[in-house]
């Protein structure tokens, strides 16, 4: 049960980060922004954002991979007017780009 709990507070905290990434990074550019201001704003120790990511490529790397999926997500959603771009037999596969 405790690791269950570890587990959600873990995901919690990434996307956390993510979120905070990605709106510093829209707002004052990747070179402008630190972790450490990244970290604040999500509300996250310095010492937990370097649990989840070792540096800030590392992150910016989630933030765009997080940002491709929920975008194919809602692309390849079930009638979505573009859901007819996704290939049926791999749900994962969209040729929307």
């Amino acid at each position: 049960m405790v690791k269950m709990v570890k587990q959600k507070r873990a995901a919690h905290t990434r996307q956390a980060l993510l979120v905070a990434a990605g709106e510093e990074f829209a707002t004052e550019g990747f070179d402008t922004v630190s972790l450490a201001r990244i970290a604040k704003r999500a509300g996250v120790s310095y010492g937990g954002l370097h649990y989840h990511f070792n540096t800030k490529q590392d992150l910016a790397a989630a933030v765009v991979a997080e940002a491709a999926t929920v975008l194919r997500d809602e692309v390849c959603a079930p009638g979505s007017l573009t859901s007819r771009n996704c290939r049926t037999s791999d749900s994962t596969s969209c040729r929307f780009m």
